[in-house]
This record gives structure tokens, C-alpha cells and sequence, in this order.
């Protein structure tokens, strides 16, 4: 029998289930959060009036979430977690590089991608195993996507999506205008910094 998941301070004991419920179901996911784990120490989890994010090893849970929409939303967060460092990186690296605002966007909507079909990925793992109700898996379409073309053509339709949408002009602002941004090692949020279009 697997050892219970390491869980920080949480303010709802039922998301304390979602996450042991999460570990359970999708081994993907147990594997995501023992790594976020490791990277911060611990993972907290608490409500916000505010919209769902992860911010300083802490995943924040807007307080109408609820049921299936909040344990998938454990899940989305905790893939930002786990991607912090690659993109805290990229980040850092940019002033000194010789790569345009438009090459760092790329790369950022490139590790966000990554994260759609990991997140899918956990999601499927407990749809087959536990029947979670298939709307968990918010991001079916990029795997299903992703599964049947290469995996340049299926990012290469991603990125085309990010980009009418105007979220991947965000990012290519945000490197233009870096002072606009809060980056620091250990307060710096994935989802402040790079993912603004939450569930």
C-alpha cells in the first residue's frame, strides 16, 4: 500500500480527499505532487474570494469551486507547481539572452502545452479507474489532438489558439515590460506570472 500523499496546511478537510482521492486514482498525479513536494517543501492548500491559483507553494481554490471542478482544479494547479522552476528560468534567462519577446512567449506557451496534456493525462487515469465524470478532463481536445498529429503540428495548432486569443500577446508584453512583473525564487506564482485564463 502507497504511503499517503504529503499535504501542508489545509483549510477544507474534503480537499485533503481530493488530493488523497487524486493520489489514488491517477499515478501521474501522485507523481506531479511529490515532485511539486519536493521543489517547495510543502504544499498548502486554502480558499480565496479570488480566482484559482498557485502562489508560493500554496494552491489557492476560489471558494464557488466545488466537487469534480475543484479536485480537477487541484490537479491544473498542481501542474503549475510542478513547472515553476523551467519557467522561472526562462524568465530569468531572458534579459541576458539574445532571444526576442516573441521567442520567450513561444517558449512559455510551450510548457504551458506540456501541462494541458499532463493535466489530461492525470484526468484519464481517474476517469478509467474511479469514473470521475469525463468533464474533469478539460483539455481532451489538445491530447486527443496531440495523440494523432506530431507533437510539433499539435503545439503548432495551440500556439495559433493562444494567440487569437490574445493570451499569447500577454506574455510577449509581460517580456517587453518586465518591471510589470513580480519575479522573485521563492514568491514568484506560475500562475501570476504565466497562466492568467484559468478554468
Amino acid at each position: 500500500m502507497r504511503s499517503r500523499p504529503r499535504i501542508g496546511h489545509v483549510e477544507k478537510d474534503s480537499d485533503r480527499l481530493l488530493v488523497e482521492d487524486l493520489c489514488e486514482h491517477s499515478q501521474k498525479f501522485r507523481e506531479v505532487w511529490d515532485a511539486a513536494t519536493r521543489d517547495f517543501g510543502v504544499i498548502n492548500i486554502m480558499e480565496t474570494t479570488d480566482r484559482t491559483h498557485f502562489d508560493r507553494g500554496t494552491i489557492y481554490l476560489n471558494h464557488h469551486s466545488v466537487s469534480h471542478d475543484r479536485k480537477a482544479e487541484i490537479a491544473f494547479e498542481i501542474t503549475n507547481a510542478y513547472q515553476y522552476q523551467r519557467l522561472h528560468a526562462l524568465r530569468l534567462a531572458f534579459p541576458a539572452s539574445d532571444r526576442s519577446a516573441t521567442d520567450l512567449a513561444t517558449d512559455i506557451e510551450l510548457v504551458e502545452f506540456e501541462g494541458t496534456l499532463l493535466h489530461s493525462e492525470m484526468m484519464r487515469e481517474g476517469i478509467e479507474a474511479a469514473h470521475w465524470p469525463s468533464s474533469m478532463d478539460r483539455f481532451g481536445n489538445v491530447a486527443d489532438y496531440a495523440a494523432t498529429h506530431s507533437r510539433d503540428a499539435a503545439f503548432a495548432q495551440y500556439l495559433g489558439s493562444q494567440r487569437a486569443s490574445g493570451h499569447f500577446h500577454r506574455y510577449v508584453e509581460q517580456a517587453l515590460h518586465p518591471s510589470n512583473v513580480r519575479i522573485t525564487k521563492v514568491s514568484g506564482s506560475l500562475t501570476d506570472l504565466v497562466r492568467e485564463d484559468h478554468f
